[in-house]
């Protein structure tokens, strides 16, 4: 079983639900205004005092929620294919971007990452 996966399995559906919500990118209110819900909602929700309803995870997996996970602590699919529809294209322009293009492409990922957050490019 994949780490990510087993380690769901404990996590309550407000911890994964944060967990997906920061995977996202998106602030409390953003995500919770994407479904009409107020940020206190998000919050209870995430601190695991109450849940969301259907309505709710169906409209967040139009972002990218991994609606089964929140539901069982399994991913529907490996959590690097996870992406959202912005880094999918990010990737695939990359993928069919030449060589020296890629490699200017990593340099300034690079030089505009977050501190803690860079890696080494080539």
């Amino acid at each position: 079983m994949e780490l990510s996966s087993l380690l769901g399995s404990f996590m309550g559906i407000g911890d994964r639900l944060k967990e997906e919500r920061v995977r996202l990118g998106y602030t409390q209110p953003d995500f919770a205004a994407l479904v009409g819900a107020s940020k206190s909602s998000l919050i209870r929700w995430e601190a695991g005092t109450k849940s969301p309803d259907i309505a709710h995870l169906a409209e967040w997996s139009t972002v990218g929620l991994d609606v089964l996970y929140v539901a069982t602590g399994t991913r529907s699919q490996p959590l690097e294919s996870t992406l959202t529809k912005e880094e999918e294209v990010l990737l695939d322009n990359y993928r069919h971007s030449a060589p020296e293009d890629q490699a200017v492409v990593r340099r300034t990922a690079s030089a505009v990452a977050k501190p803690g957050k860079r890696s080494s490019a080539a």
